[in-house]
């Protein structure tokens, strides 16, 4: 199927979509409304189809999905104005701005060169001279770094609470070095998670709201480790 049938099916489908939200919107016995929509649910998951076009990504994008989604926007505008479907317009914008983000990711990801990227051949004779185990001393060290910190925080208590800002660098930096760097993005976030709860328990006077809190920055900042490595490299 080509990009122009998809989205001339996805344009057809929308409008049944929001008709049907309408009507099973208000709950008649309860007179509450539904939290969720499936119109939402569409509008979330169908630009992740751009990833199938992918060898056309930015054109199909361009041409495609945007002027598909600013019909979107326009219909569910009318049927929130006109129809008192709540927040569907409002819903509609948050969605979309998210989703297209993500399969941009995933587009850099998977499917891009990135900017500082060698050249194939390139690539080819590192592969073959890299040897044994040697590639693997990222994650290795990753593993280290949290295994010292476990250990310290259980010999020095709450004078250690301070490295868990060191570990969180180190387990940043080290998946940028490594043979499969999203895998050891992964890896990474697991252990920091572990380490948190570690020190929540066995740490000082810290709350485990604070550990909490530190767990979440590190989420948005291996967030944007990911976006930088899959743009650049």
């Amino acid at each position: 199927m080509t990009i122009l049938y998809l989205t001339l099916i996805l344009a057809a489908i929308y409008p049944f979509l929001l008709f049907w939200d309408h009507r099973t919107a208000r709950n008649p016995e309860t007179g509450e409304y539904k939290a969720q929509r499936i119109s939402d649910s569409f509008a979330l998951f169908a630009p992740f189809a751009l990833l199938y076009y992918h060898e056309a990504f930015w054109h199909n994008l361009i041409f495609y999905f945007i002027p598909l989604y600013v019909y979107f926007l326009l219909l569910a505008w009318v049927v929130q104005k006109k129809f008192k479907l709540a927040s569907v317009f409002d819903m509609l914008c948050s969605l979309s701005i998210g989703s297209f983000m993500l399969v941009i990711i995933g587009y850099y990801i998977f499917f891009h060169q990135g900017v500082l990227a060698p050249e194939e051949e390139v690539v080819k004779v590192v592969e073959q001279r890299q040897m044994g185990m040697w590639i693997w001393w990222p994650i290795a060290a990753a593993i280290l770094t949290v295994v010292s910190g476990i250990v310290l925080l259980k010999v020095i208590g709450e004078k250690a609470e301070k490295l868990l800002f060191y570990v969180a660098f180190i387990l940043l930096i080290l998946p940028f070095f490594s043979h499969h760097p999203y895998w050891a993005m992964l890896l990474s976030t697991g252990l920091f998670f572990n380490f948190c709860l570690f020190a929540a328990k066995h740490g000082g006077s810290t709350g485990a709201g604070a550990y909490s809190a530190l767990f979440f920055f590190y989420l948005m900042a291996q967030m944007m480790a990911l976006i930088v490595y899959a743009i650049f490299f």
